[in-house]
């Protein structure tokens, strides 16, 4: 199904990326760890998703909680720029705050990782957004469905929020057509996080021969 982390569709016997190093010795047990946590996570972004608030996400990714990782922070993040409100940093702190902290192991280089982090600053009006285009195209790439949804949702969130509409089209219509192929074209928005943006006049206007897909 999708949201289904690619880490955990083989059971593979690795700790998955992300795991903190203070855990990396209990390796025998992480998958079934990871398939509980992942359960658990589903049923949090369940209740989220029927609230049309995704803010309970970012509180289950708090210290001393069991989504306290990397990807988990990484999603809390991604849902929460991509919804239609100001992100809250009161239950969020930057990411780039978050990847400061000794006690969370962050893999580097990672796509998903790097296009959080770019969304997140740009989203605080830190980064450009030539460098958030960069990351998309590399977010293409992802593995994890989930993951590519939830970063080109963001996207498209904060580019039509900085007026950049023609690099937010391009986002959002890449998540579109990945929402089609999911679900044999029945559904547009397939993680219900911007149907708002999909019906706007600059999103339906044509291309022009210098726009090119993400």
């Amino acid at each position: 199904p999708v949201g289904t982390p690619a880490a955990s569709r083989g059971a593979a016997a690795a700790a998955p990326v992300g795991t903190p190093a203070a855990s990396r010795g209990a390796a025998a047990a992480a998958p079934a760890a990871t398939e509980s946590a992942e359960a658990l996570w589903e049923e949090v972004l369940a209740a989220a998703r029927a609230a049309a608030d995704h803010r309970p996400l970012a509180v289950a990714t708090h210290r001393g909680k069991p989504h306290y990782l990397p990807r988990f922070i990484c999603h809390a993040t991604l849902y929460n720029l991509a919804q239609d409100r100001v992100p809250d940093r009161g239950v969020l702190p930057k990411l780039e705050t978050l990847m400061r902290r000794p006690d969370l192991d962050w893999p580097r280089p990672d796509p998903l990782v790097d296009a959080a982090r770019a969304l997140d600053r740009y989203a605080e009006g830190a980064a450009a957004s030539d460098t958030v285009l960069a990351q998309l195209a590399a977010a293409a790439q992802l593995v994890d469905v989930e993951d590519e949804l939830l970063v080109f949702a963001a996207a498209g969130r904060h580019l039509a929020r900085a007026q950049d509409f023609r690099a937010a089209a391009l986002a959002l219509r890449h998540y579109r057509a990945l929402s089609w192929r999911l679900t044999d074209g029945a559904e547009a928005d397939t993680l219900g996080l911007v149907a708002d943006l999909l019906g706007r006049p600059w999103f339906a206007a044509p291309f022009s021969h210098r726009d090119k897909p993400c």
